[in-house]
């Protein structure tokens, strides 16, 4: 009896070694939630929300939907302190109405059926990178906007351009860490300090009806491990 106690004793603990050792290759990924803690951005945006937080097939999404009588907002997550692991984002978006006649490079037409803003901070200097589905520029087009300055600094970059996709999800996986050296000319990367989504149609006075979902940061430390979810807290 005794020896059968400890040879199941053995077992058990040799299972719940092996459950401990696996979870250590799992890669730990980070969603961020479409939750009350997405807000207006102040510094960047008027006075209208047209944002609002759906539910539709399990699939928890931001709503954006911008009329031509309002003002341009951006809809901010701020993070806590991301450690260094984390190098790429992943989201989805998709667009059902788009603002006719836009194009992120002339004055006056400058708006986005969608984008994702990536902020950092570095003492008192301020770098974003502005993800961007563009009407008239191709994927991959990139450029730094006119109003950057020495403490302020905005790159943009165009990451979709089919608009025939209307009503798609369709889904990103990028490397803001490489992204951010690339644009910025510089090897380190400061903290990064939140997300911020915005879907316009202020210069070409359009209405702009976009979805944003499943916003996920990358376990970047380990290589071809497994991989699973938990929730931002």
């Amino acid at each position: 009896m005794i020896r059968i106690t400890l040879i199941l004793l053995f077992q058990l603990l040799f299972i719940l070694g092996v459950v401990q050792g696996d979870e250590k290759r799992y890669k730990v990924n980070i969603k961020i939630p479409i939750d009350s803690e997405w807000k207006r951005l102040p510094q960047y945006s008027g006075p209208d929300i047209y944002y609002k937080i759906l539910n539709e097939d399990g699939i928890t999404f931001l709503r954006a939907h911008f009329k031509p009588e309002q003002k341009t907002t951006i809809f901010y997550r701020k993070l806590p302190k991301v450690p260094s692991k984390y190098k790429k984002l992943k989201f989805k978006w998709r667009v059902y109405k788009f603002p006719e006649g836009a194009n992120e490079t002339i004055e006056g037409r400058m708006d986005s059926p969608a984008s994702v803003y990536l902020f950092f901070k570095d003492g008192i200097k301020k770098y974003v990178i502005k993800y961007i589905f563009s009407m008239a520029n191709k994927k991959g087009f990139n450029f730094r906007a006119a109003d950057s300055n020495f403490l302020n600094k905005l790159h943009i970059v165009v990451i979709e351009d089919r608009v025939s996709e209307v009503g798609k999800w369709l889904e990103y996986e990028i490397d803001f860490y490489e992204d951010f050296k690339r644009y910025f000319e510089r090897e380190d990367v400061p903290q990064f300090m939140g997300i911020g989504v915005l879907s316009d149609g202020d210069g070409t006075k359009k209405e702009v009806i976009a979805d944003y979902a499943d916003f996920v940061l990358i376990d970047t430390s380990r290589g071809e491990e497994k991989e699973r979810e938990t929730e931002l807290e």
